[in-house]
């Protein structure tokens, strides 16, 4: 399975209602491809903003990141997501996690394992609506415990956050994507898969079965020396927790104590102090857009599915979320030039870059050349119905000539690694939901006109996604 590239953004949820829905359609006109809102301790609970952000936009995903089964029950959690998901008409996703820093409310969480799987087990459980017990180790269902409501969904993709090697394997088992929250770290990204890969293996699964998902705190201005002081002092308070999780990166354990101490007195600029530029790196995205768009490109390279800026994004969320969203997101929907020629490309087995990508305002263009021979065209709708995901296309004479597909949203990422191997395409832009219109040129000169140029292969696809 071959993952397009996705970006979201990331809010803490101490905003007013407005903040919420500005920021929602902000990010969404953008073109980013899901809103993901906090569930931390003595912050607005996440459900409250997700309703808000789900009615003001048509598009975008939707999720908390994420819910604790140690202060929701998951026949809460349960009632939020289908709650969510009807409101959104089918955008929701959910996030659930151990939790952290339950020890200041007096909650023990003993074998957070086990309860993360049951909780996962109890909410598929009841969004199925299953007329059965539900018996864990830790969480119980009668057989008269059933949502009393109809549920849009009783599939609702997961995202599991994980850092340690237990977890991220039960992910690997059961969940749509892992967050390494609070990580920028490509070397993260490689040490993540091997663990979800212990998951996917036991249960089955292809090895790419799961996206990964990287999100830390964002600070992007023009200034890149004042973003990074913000960032400073707002991964502070996050980083004596995340730094002792990444294996990958070795830091003083003294200086963790001291930038600790400093927080918990209350003096967030002294612990940013101690905090070096090579330290902040791989723990948050901060500077001008161009170094925001080197970290993510350096994790898209590194195997993540998915970006995620977080909180607070710049020197104040509207500010950091335009520049985001006009400066770094469509530097990231570029794909590069190839090394190779197409020709050279397919001889050798591999999916090349060829012409330029670029995504904005929700449309997804790829221009590529030169223009082949009719006959290719016959050769391209073959190979394309052999692409797992790919549901129904029709070839029409629109001007041109217009090849239109419908495909799962998994099948994205393998159609644009064809299209850039396939120089007649001239263009691809999405119809609609996981829908894409490709333009294909005709040849120079124009074929005889006993030559067919374009084949009629049935109606429409609808879209059923």
């Amino acid at each position: 399975m071959v993952r397009r590239r996705e970006v979201s953004l990331a809010f803490q949820t101490n905003k007013t209602p407005a903040e919420y829905t500005t920021l929602a359609r902000q990010a969404e006109a953008t073109g980013f491809d899901a809103l993901t809102v906090y569930g931390d301790l003595m912050f607005q609970p996440p459900i409250g903003p997700l309703l808000l952000m789900a009615q003001a936009t048509t598009r975008i995903r939707l999720g908390a990141a994420g819910y604790n089964p140690y202060t929701l029950h998951p026949a809460e959690i349960a009632g939020q997501i289908a709650t969510l998901d009807a409101v959104s008409g089918g955008r929701a996703y959910w996030g659930i996690v151990r939790g952290a820093w339950l020890d200041s409310l007096g909650l023990a969480q003993p074998r957070p394992v086990t309860t993360v799987r049951e909780a996962i087990g109890v909410v598929r459980h009841l969004l199925a609506r299953r007329r059965a017990a539900f018996n864990g180790e830790i969480f119980h269902l009668s057989a008269h415990n059933i949502l009393q409501y109809d549920v849009r969904r009783a599939e609702v993709p997961l995202l599991i956050g994980a850092w340690g090697p237990r977890l991220a394997a039960v992910a690997g088992e059961l969940a749509d994507e892992v967050k390494i929250g609070g990580s920028a770290n490509p070397a993260m990204v490689s040490r993540m898969r091997e663990r979800i890969t212990v998951g996917t293996e036991r249960a089955g699964r292809a090895p790419d079965a799961v996206g990964i998902v990287v999100g830390a705190v964002t600070v992007v201005d023009e200034d890149g020396a004042v973003a990074r002081r913000k960032a400073k002092a707002e991964l502070a308070l996050y980083l004596p927790t995340v730094a002792a999780l990444d294996p990958t990166v070795a830091v003083d354990p003294e200086l963790l104590a001291r930038v600790r101490a400093a927080t918990e007195r209350g003096t967030p600029n002294e612990a940013a102090a101690l905090i070096s530029d090579s330290l902040l790196r791989p723990f948050a995205f901060a500077g001008t857009p161009a170094d925001i768009i080197t970290q993510a490109d350096e994790l898209f390279a590194a195997g993540a599915s998915r970006v995620e800026f977080g909180t607070p994004h710049g020197l104040s969320d509207a500010l950091g979320v335009r520049l985001l969203g006009e400066r770094v997101l469509p530097a990231l929907r570029v794909i590069p030039r190839p090394l190779f020629s197409p020709k050279e490309a397919v001889s050798k087995g591999r999916a090349i870059p060829y012409g330029v990508a670029s995504r904005t305002s929700g449309t997804y263009h790829l221009r590529v050349g030169p223009f082949m021979r009719y006959t290719d065209v016959g050769r391209f709708n073959t190979l394309l119905a052999a692409l797992p995901g790919v549901r129904g296309m029709y070839v029409r004479q629109f001007g041109q000539g217009m090849l239109e597909v419908t495909c799962d949203h998994n099948a994205i990422q393998p159609l644009v690694d064809l299209l850039r191997v396939m120089p007649m395409v001239t263009n691809v832009e999405e119809a609609g939901a996981y829908q894409f219109r490709v333009t294909i040129a005709p040849p120079a000169p124009p074929p005889s006109a006993s030559s067919p140029a374009f084949m009629e292969a049935g109606e429409p696809p609808k879209d059923d996604a």
